[in-house]
């Protein structure tokens, strides 16, 4: 399994999980160049392990935007089912998990 962690705040998700990481580890969001870092990330990734990733959001107003899938043809609302929230310290993280899962 893969997880790709939108929040760019808790690169700690993968390890708790057991989670794979596409192409790098921690994909920060507090600086600048994190979107065009992660937009270069996916590019070089496996279109594939992108595709069949659970991916974890927030409306945190430091964030990576989740519209940086489309770099690779994909969409949140469109290619994820959202199947959960967890609220942690006024914060809340959002899961996703590729529609095409059969689990």
């Amino acid at each position: 399994n893969y997880l790709i962690d939108l929040t760019g705040r808790t690169p700690g998700l993968n390890i708790i999980s057991g989670a794979k990481f596409i192409s790098d580890p921690w994909w920060a969001s507090a600086y600048v160049g994190s979107q065009k870092k992660v937009e270069k990330l996916l590019k070089i990734s496996d279109i594939n392990k992108i595709k069949n990733s659970w991916i974890v959001t927030t409306d945190f107003k430091v964030r990576i935007n989740p519209e940086v899938l489309n770099t690779v043809g994909l969409d949140l609302d469109r290619d994820f089912k959202f199947v959960g929230k967890v609220e942690k310290s006024n914060k809340n993280y959002f899961v996703w998990m590729p529609t095409n899962n059969t689990r």
